[in-house]
Parts: structure tokens; sequence; C-alpha cells
């Protein structure tokens, strides 16, 4: 007995309807790819603010006048 997958694969999201900004006439790897990189971008901006915020409070104490030359 063959099954017939197709159409499964290209419903949509079961929860995609409650979520603002996702088009419905995506396959559900579409949709979970698309999900997926979002939340890697979001993910690499605040690791990329944190070094920034980091290297900010290096500096900062660098250029602050009371620099330790023995630390």
């Amino acid at each position: 007995m063959t099954h017939d997958r197709s159409n499964r694969r290209d419903a949509p999201h079961e929860g995609a309807s409650r979520r603002p900004g996702v088009d419905l006439s995506l396959s559900v790897d579409d949709v979970w790819l698309q999900e997926w990189a979002a939340e890697g971008i979001e993910r690499l901006a605040a690791l990329l603010a944190a070094h920034a915020a980091f290297d900010e409070f290096v500096r900062g104490r660098n250029n602050g006048g009371d620099e330790c030359h023995g630390c």
C-alpha cells in the first residue's frame, strides 16, 4: 500500500494561521526552515550585541585615564 504524502507535506503549518507574517501557502518544511533561520539570526544578533557591549566596556576602561599598566 502506497501513501500519498504530497498533501501532508504541502499542507499549511498547523499553527501558521495564528502567527502573524506566516505565508499559509508555504509547506510545513518551508515554515519550519524560516522559523529556524529567524531564531538563529536572533541568537546571532544577541551574541554580537553582547560582544559589542563587552568591547565598549573594555575600551571605556582603557580610555578612562585610570589605566593599570601591571594588571
